[in-house]
């Protein structure tokens, strides 16, 4: 039987080997901002559960995504903007959680140190998105959306009353009904990252899903969410 098998890069310390090679952070420099939704594989995610999260202590590639630690690492060590997608499927006590791993996982003075050396000057983000592309009927998030928002149609009617075109994506009361529901999921999101980063609070920028052909399904969301 043999454990303790350890693969490492060459020309490092063994000890003490880097998370990240040099080569990589040297490519993510002229970004602000490092949105994670690949590495959280968030399209057709089925993660529901925090136990089931990936994390560092697992051995091997999880079907959920890179672990959590590496995203506020990597984060830590760059001092980029983090933006990061709230799964389609997962419990209001999972957003919760994951809120406070990254109070507590993210180091704001290693951010700080390194917006600095940049020259960033704005204060850093901590960009929060309702899973991705939620108009998107190629990715399962709709058809989650959809049904939760069926389930609840008297709050989530599909009558779309603003003003914005164009016309046919105005008519769909199917998708104006996920619009709805998206709104309404992300401030709840937005809500429970807020009360969890504490004094980190106003680091907590909440993103709305969009589409490029048109206004009116992030207009129906604004306008639900405003209602």
């Amino acid at each position: 039987l043999v454990t303790g098998i350890r693969i490492l890069y060459p020309g490092f310390d063994y000890a003490s080997p880097p998370l990240f090679l040099p080569q990589f952070i040297a490519l993510l420099k002229p970004f602000r901002a490092l949105r994670f939704m690949d590495w959280e594989a968030t399209n057709g995610s089925k993660l529901a559960n925090w136990t089931d999260r990936p994390a560092s202590a697992h051995f091997g590639h999880s079907s959920f995504g890179e672990p959590y630690e590496h995203i506020a690492e990597l984060v830590n060590e760059t001092g980029k903007d983090c933006w990061i997608t709230v799964p389609e499927n997962v419990t209001d006590a999972f957003i919760t959680q994951f809120a406070q791993f990254m109070r507590s996982s993210l180091d704001f003075n290693r951010i700080a140190s390194a917006r600095q050396a940049q020259g960033l000057t704005t204060p850093f983000e901590l960009i929060v998105e309702d899973s991705n592309e939620t108009w998107n009927q190629g990715f399962t998030a709709y058809a989650t959306f959809s049904a939760a928002a069926k389930a609840n149609a008297s709050r989530y009617t599909g009558q779309y009353t603003g003003s914005y075109g164009p016309s046919w994506m105005a008519a769909l009361s199917a998708l104006m009904q996920v619009g709805q529901y998206h709104g309404d999921r992300l401030v709840k999101i937005a809500n429970l990252f807020k009360a969890a980063m504490t004094d980190q609070a106003s680091t907590v920028k909440p993103v709305l899903s969009g589409w490029a052909l048109g206004p009116a399904y992030s207009d129906a969301s604004l306008t639900f969410i405003k209602a």
